[in-house]
């Protein structure tokens, strides 16, 4: 009876398999914006980390923080596989934004509103109005 006992607790031991998924978290988005007149921008963030009850699990992404990224909206995936392969999933979207100068000057004349770019000095185009007005403002 021992030896049945002693055999029916290895067996149990032995083939009880990890089933539960990794729990992976900070997958949080990050906004960053770039210099006026670039497309593009170098982003950082904390890459998400995971846990998992049997304690061997690793995390890895698409792209990595540093990486320069295109003025828009990119999706970094992140996978997290443990020991037995189960996975779990989740994305940081890098949010960056343009910041461009917008200079404006607009003059009348005669009744005619000219539309100048001033940071350029060429013109912009011609509106029918009475009044002027000089702005420069940063559109993002």
């Amino acid at each position: 009876m021992l030896y049945l006992t002693i055999f029916f607790i290895l067996s149990i031991f032995f083939s009880s398999t990890d089933n539960e998924d990794p729990i992976i978290t900070g997958c949080n988005d990050v906004t960053v914006t770039a210099q006026p007149g670039n497309t593009t921008t170098r982003a950082y963030w904390t890459p998400p980390t995971a846990t998992d009850n049997s304690g061997d699990v690793t995390v890895v992404g698409n792209a990595n923080p540093g990486d320069e990224f295109a003025v828009g909206t990119t999706s970094i995936g992140y996978l997290a596989t443990d020991g037995s392969n189960n996975q779990a999933m989740c994305a940081v979207n890098v949010i960056v934004r343009g910041k461009f100068d917008v200079c404006v000057f607009v003059c009348c004349v005669w009744d005619i509103m000219w539309v100048v770019d001033a940071c350029m000095l060429g013109v912009f185009g011609w509106i029918m109005s009475h009044w002027c007005i000089i702005q420069k403002s940063n559109v993002q």
